[in-house]
């Protein structure tokens, strides 16, 4: 189904505030920590190929995308979401000693750097990518 050009920045840009949220805020505030930006790097390496990869079709005068083979954007939004909700709801497991917490930020900065890094290799292609009627 195809979807609008803009809406490729819609998820990066959740997952990613919800990551940079997750690491800045006490207790972990590990933003700053090198080890976070080394996990992220071969995550954003992994989506740059897999946007390259991908096969695009762009309706350009209506702004109109259409990917194939592409179903993975909606399943790492659909595990970041359920990350954040593990965490929520594991901070009263966390009395008991239980360590939810870099679980949660590791999975949040890998699925960030993944699509941030997919998503903006899309949105650079679809803007070279031939011209192909989409209306339906």
């Amino acid at each position: 189904m195809p979807t609008l050009r803009w809406r490729l920045a819609a998820p990066p840009l959740l997952v990613g505030a919800a990551s940079v949220l997750l690491l800045y805020l006490p207790p972990a505030n590990d933003l700053a920590e090198s080890g976070v930006w080394l996990i992220a790097l071969p995550a954003a390496v992994v989506g740059l190929v897999r946007g390259m990869m991908v096969n695009i079709q762009v309706d350009h005068g209506t702004g109109k995308l259409l990917l194939e083979g592409a179903p993975e954007g909606f399943w790492i939004v659909a595990c970041a979401v359920s990350g954040i909700l593990f965490a929520v709801v594991g901070k009263r497991l966390d009395a008991q000693g239980w360590a939810y917490g870099p679980a949660v930020e590791l999975l949040l900065v890998i699925a960030s750097a993944y699509l941030i890094a997919l998503n903006l290799v899309l949105a650079v292609r679809s803007y070279d990518a031939p011209q192909q009627d989409l209306s339906c």
